[in-house]
């Protein structure tokens, strides 16, 4: 069974739980003012999910693993703490970002669920009743946590690839 499944010994050279708390937390205020910008700017805000804000995730999360290898002892850094690194910046700011949301459509801009379901709006449209009765809370999961969480994840394993310096010993 040993020669099957191999054993690695890898070694976490920094403390990745406060990188990933302050790059995740950073990277969901900057989502939410995102999505404040838009909103200010008159922009059509139908939905809180779009391109730019998984695009500035990618960079939110690109730009943790690189600053979090900088700041290590010689730059060394392995495959397994950059995941751990990036999935927790991806979480973290998932939390920020779809309790901003939550706030934002229950709060500030109520009406997106009327507007999205304009969007979608049929004669016999099965979805129109179940978009227009998603609640602020539904959209801050689904839009909110889910989505942006399910992102982080794609670009931490292509950001773990690309910022790892060392590989792990095999054991």
């Amino acid at each position: 069974m040993g020669k099957i499944i191999r054993r690695y010994k890898s070694e976490i050279h920094g403390n990745y739980r406060v990188a990933y708390l302050k790059w995740g937390l950073l990277t969901g205020l900057v989502l939410s003012l995102y999505l404040l910008v838009r909103h200010w700017s008159g922009a059509p805000c139908s939905t809180p999910a779009d391109l730019g804000k998984d695009g500035l995730l990618v960079v939110g999360i690109a730009v943790a693993m690189y600053f979090y290898r900088r700041s290590l002892q010689d730059g060394k850094v392995t495959m397994k703490e950059l995941l751990l690194m990036g999935l927790g910046a991806g979480l973290v700011a998932a939390v920020v970002y779809g309790l901003f949301v939550w706030l934002y459509c229950g709060v500030m801009y109520p009406e997106m669920t009327g507007v999205y379901a304009e969007r979608f709006k049929t004669e016999e449209s099965a979805a129109e009743g179940y978009v227009a009765a998603l609640n602020p809370g539904m959209w801050a999961l689904m839009f909110g946590f889910v989505n942006t969480f399910l992102t982080s994840i794609i670009v931490t394993f292509f950001g773990a690839l690309v910022f790892r310096t060392e590989k792990a010993d095999r054991v």
